[in-house]
């Protein structure tokens, strides 16, 4: 259902309108709906800026809020720019144009946005809403914890490593069986671990198809015992699924045998959504272009990282503190396997070590395997700094 509305003037005259949609919604709870217009109403007082004087908004603030609340009602992002009217002589600005979408909405279009574009009128500028979601190129690499349950995965992890022949120092051959192995895990994840989600799909529809010859009665005992195995199947999928879902969102109070998954799939949708990067303004106009993106967000960051030309510090007549000569042989000395191997155990076995996508519970998993290579990459990096 789509709802569009016009402004109206006081707030009493607001909380009239409120109301009825209000009403109209709690007897279709289970429909899609889309309210979009002109509110003539804010959520926060950044929404309204003024030049001449600042007015108290708390009460329609408050009021609107509680509107969207009971509604059961989803603000998605805006973009393109923060404001959607502007007074004729400029002292006014506001942001009272939106998009308030239903659940069920997110769940058939999960990347809506709503996009601010030129004025139509005079006072008022275009919003479209879109399901956009930008191809921005490869997905970074996460290894997946619930593939550690998988009896092939440990291994397939173990031959694959110890085939990977890379010669040089030991953090650069670390760091290339590393990028190696990704590339293995991906292939098996696609052929032999499988898609869960697509894996879910061809278990529903065959046990469907068992349930409908079932009522007409046209099921033997081998088509109720294959129903039985894929029932089986079925649970073990899900519990799949939950254990992807647990990692994304990092709950750690989510247990894996507490099926809710409608409502982390959709804090996931809704979390993806409201942080999506869909363009930016570039030189005072918005560009949406990937690659003009993709290049400004690489300048912005490799000019944070730059080092300043002509930067020195100097440390003449600077006095340290000296230590003996039995403790500078313990801290030069290379580090061993107890103090290694203590260092990655007293981690989080979630915590990630890096961009590579690695996290500890996998490292601790192939340990026998990894520590030669682990042992050589540390005393590597701690001799030559780099």
């Amino acid at each position: 259902m789509q709802v569009g509305l016009l402004r109206s003037g006081s707030l009493k005259e607001k909380k009239l309108i409120w109301d009825e949609i209000n009403a109209c919604r709690a007897s279709q709870l289970n429909k899609i709906w889309c309210v979009v217009g002109d509110f003539n109403s804010i959520r926060t007082k950044d929404e309204r800026k003024s030049l001449v004087s600042s007015s108290n908004y708390s009460r329609e603030i408050h009021g609107f809020n509680e509107f969207i609340e009971k509604a059961e009602l989803l603000d998605i992002p805006m973009v393109g720019r923060k404001f959607t009217w502007y007074k004729p002589n400029g002292t006014v600005k506001s942001r009272i144009d939106r998009v308030l979408v239903s659940k069920k909405w997110m769940e058939v279009w999960p990347n809506s946005k709503q996009f601010i574009y030129s004025r139509s009128v005079p006072n008022h500028f275009v919003l479209v809403i879109k399901d956009s979601c930008p191809n921005w190129g490869t997905k970074p690499f996460c290894s997946l914890d619930i593939w550690q349950k998988d009896n092939r995965f440990k291994d397939f992890v173990r031959c694959k490593w110890l085939s990977y022949e890379v010669h040089g120092r030991g953090l650069f051959v670390f760091k290339e069986k590393l990028k190696k192995l990704k590339v293995d895990l991906k292939v098996w994840n696609k052929e032999v671990f499988g898609d869960v989600n697509q894996a879910w799909e061809i278990l529903k529809n065959k046990i469907q198809e068992l349930d409908v010859r079932d009522d007409v009665g046209d099921l033997d005992e081998e088509c109720r015992l294959e129903r039985r195995s894929l029932l089986a199947e079925q649970n073990e999928n899900a519990f799949r699924q939950e254990a992807v879902i647990h990692q994304i969102v990092r709950l750690k109070w989510l247990k894996h045998s507490d099926l809710n998954s409608k409502k982390f799939h959709s804090a996931v949708k809704w979390r993806r959504v409201r942080n999506g990067i869909n363009g930016l303004f570039v030189d005072g106009r918005w560009c949406e272009d990937k690659e003009v993106v993709k290049d400004k967000i690489r300048d912005f960051f490799k000019a944070r990282f730059e080092g300043v030309v002509g930067l020195q510090v100097r440390l003449d007549n600077v006095s340290f503190n000296s230590i003996f000569v039995v403790d500078n042989k313990m801290l030069v000395s290379p580090f061993s396997e107890e103090e290694v191997k203590d260092g990655v155990w007293s981690y989080d076995s979630l915590k990630s070590p890096g961009l590579d996508g690695f996290n500890f519970e996998l490292i601790k998993l192939c340990w026998e395997f990894f520590r030669d290579d682990i042992l050589l990459a540390v005393n590597d990096f701690a001799s030559f700094g780099k």
